[in-house]
């Protein structure tokens, strides 16, 4: 019995892992974003694994990107730490009030799909 429990738990282990390697690098997609009342027209998400410790967490940037005064495209960047454990990606930002879990996602080397603190969101691999 205890064997078989050693397995599962290190299981889930190996997927988080595996997810946070696919996770890995930067996606562009629309969060829903609002910059000073206007919507951001799109944003990346970095996702860079630890030095150490596998693929499980890390750290990133999301750049939220905006039409500003006289319609030239601004930037507002947040840093924020990530984690994925049992399945969920946990989002820790430098703003506790953007503070998210990302649950119920397809996750593909092409594409990142999910619900982002209850917001569907799709985003594209470019980096």
């Amino acid at each position: 019995m205890v064997c078989c429990l050693i397995a599962v738990f290190s299981g889930c282990e190996e997927d988080d892992d595996y997810r946070g390697y696919m996770l890995s690098g930067r996606w562009f997609g629309n969060l829903g974003m609002m910059v000073d009342g206007q919507p951001a027209i799109g944003s990346d998400l970095e996702f860079i694994p630890q030095d150490y410790g596998g693929y499980t967490q890390g750290y990133g940037y999301e750049t939220d990107y905006y039409y500003g005064w006289r319609g030239r495209v601004e930037i507002v960047e947040h840093y924020f730490t990530w984690t994925v454990r049992d399945g969920i990606i946990y989002l820790r930002f430098d703003n506790p009030e953007l503070d998210c879990n990302i649950r119920d996602y397809s996750l593909s080397p092409d594409y990142f799909e999910g619900y982002m603190g209850g917001v569907f969101v799709h985003m594209v691999y470019v980096a």
